[in-house]
């Protein structure tokens, strides 16, 4: 059932890329080094035609690396995506790497890429597509890496409307290792999960005391300045909103962002 639900997870991503051939060079566990292609991902083994035309099934803790053919524009995505250019980052990955993907959970030169593209997606806003990313990257990821997909999972999920899942987690001891008491993410999810609750006077108050103490994470920022605009407009305060739109005019360039504040100003005419 669960590779089921994975596979129809990649559907839904790269639906005429998977089972497409891909340029690749194993290395085994066994320390053999093949040339070929990938051309299937099956349930715990991979499909790999030799160079001569030969096809062989090789079992998953069989493979020590993979290699694959890539495109040279992947190279310029790592220095966006610590620059914080999300917008070019999800771009380039929604291009590129969707043909992979069935292949994330194994040891290659595209590990670290497929983390990014999650991360890079929910900075964007594609909150659909980050938790599609996130549900794949849980069924193949290090322990060490589980963390931060189901950050971005559950934020995503907050951020679409999911909130009962959110409120169950964080009465959990573990919601204060994910999201640590007065961080950034921490208050944003108060302060939408108070908003959910129908207390926006008292979730403005929470989103102000971010924008206040985290004036300096440059990410949660605008979206924090966004809620604080939604919030003004609930309270019956256009006039607190629009200054604050006209403030994230004022400050910040980025397109998305933009294109937010415009929409939810659209919405109160």
């Amino acid at each position: 059932m669960k590779r089921l639900l994975i596979n129809l997870l990649l559907c839904g991503l790269a639906a005429s890329a998977i089972g497409a051939p891909l340029e690749a060079r194993i290395k085994t566990s066994s320390g053999r080094s093949l040339s070929g292609t990938l051309e299937k991902r099956g349930s715990g083994f991979v499909i790999f035609r030799l160079n001569g035309a030969q096809l062989i099934q090789i079992a998953d803790n069989e493979l020590a690396s993979i290699r694959f053919k890539v495109d040279e524009e992947l190279s310029a995505v790592k220095r966006q995506f610590d620059d914080g250019a999300y917008r070019e980052v999800a771009n380039t990955y929604n291009r590129l790497l969707p043909p992979f993907l069935p292949y994330s959970g194994l040891p290659s030169n595209l590990s670290d890429e497929f983390p990014r593209w999650m991360i890079a997606s929910y900075w964007v806003g594609d909150y659909r597509r980050t938790v599609l990313l996130a549900k794949v990257l849980m069924q193949g990821s290090e322990e060490s890496a589980l963390k931060s997909v189901d950050f971005y999972r559950r934020l995503a999920q907050l951020d679409q409307g999911e909130t009962e899942e959110m409120i169950a987690f964080m009465k959990r001891s573990e919601a204060a290792t994910l999201y640590p008491e007065n961080s950034a993410v921490r208050l944003y999810i108060q302060a939408r999960l108070l908003m959910h609750e129908g207390r926006p006077l008292e979730a403005i108050r929470t989103i102000t005391r971010l924008i206040a103490r985290h004036s300096h994470e440059g990410n949660w920022m605008p979206k924090a300045e966004l809620l604080c605009a939604e919030l003004y407009f609930e309270l019956e305060m256009p006039e607190s909103a629009q200054a604050v739109l006209a403030d994230i005019g004022d400050f910040y360039s980025n397109e998305d962002i933009q294109k937010k504040a415009a929409a939810l100003a659209a919405k109160q005419k």
